[in-house]
């Protein structure tokens, strides 16, 4: 069995409400379903994680010992998804002579360390000029120095 997600939500939870029913209610999860998860974790690591009584649950040892890495996997966790809500990076703009398509567009993205897909586009000297003046393009490669 590997340890999973739940395995440490359901640890984590104990261990900051005190109990089964409780860590199960703030998981959406029943009483039962965090005893399961958190056999499963005695089991992988072969000694209690889970003091049990009267009074409710706290963690032994081991088990403050796994919640202390569990904590830190969740924040990574979270790190990871806060990911997907960042803006895109821009991307880079360029304007390229036919000649310079095949070769050096892609040798100079690779030197700015742009990765794909910059938006490239095909023009003319007299194009590629105007375009970078009015901001177009941030990049223009050209037959002419301007």
């Amino acid at each position: 069995m590997e340890i999973g997600i739940g395995h440490v939500e359901a640890l984590l939870a104990i261990d900051e409400h005190g109990s089964f029913t409780r860590a199960g209610e703030a998981l959406g999860l029943t009483q039962s379903a965090v005893s399961r998860a958190i056999a499963a974790l005695e089991r992988r690591l072969a000694a209690p994680v889970v003091h049990r009584g009267q009074a409710g649950a706290s963690l032994t040892a081991l088990g403050r010992e796994a919640a202390a890495h569990g904590r830190a996997a969740v924040e990574h966790l979270h790190a990871i998804e806060a990911l997907a809500d960042r803006e895109p990076l821009p991307r880079l703009r360029v304007g390229a002579v036919s000649s310079a398509l095949v070769r050096l567009v892609p040798q100079t993205l690779v030197r700015l360390g742009q990765e794909p897909p910059a938006l490239v586009v095909q023009g003319e000297d007299d194009e590629l000029a105007s375009w970078l003046a009015t901001g177009t393009i941030d990049l223009a490669i050209t037959t002419t120095p301007h």
